[in-house]
């Protein structure tokens, strides 16, 4: 993951550098890195189940809206086709 690669590439610089308080927040990261990892793990999950709950509930909605007499039909979500 991109956030994990880059909470890495920070603890490094923050451990290359002088400055106390940088040194002393490494520390704290360091003690509670797997509770930040698995925070950001179920952070990504909750919003790829959102994502997936606001489509499902807007292709419901394109599906059930009444069209107007010589209105143009409601656009339809497709998801991409995998095979392709």
């Amino acid at each position: 993951m991109a956030a994990v690669a880059a909470l890495d590439r920070r603890l490094a610089w923050a451990q290359r550098c002088r400055i106390p308080a940088f040194l002393d927040l490494r520390r704290k990261i360091k003690r509670h890195y797997d509770a930040i990892i698995a925070a950001i793990a179920v952070q990504r999950s909750r919003h790829l189940a959102e994502t997936a709950e606001l489509t499902n509930k807007a292709t419901q909605l394109t599906k059930t809206a009444p069209t107007l007499p010589g209105a143009p039909p409601p656009l339809m979500f497709k998801h991409p086709d995998p095979a392709r």
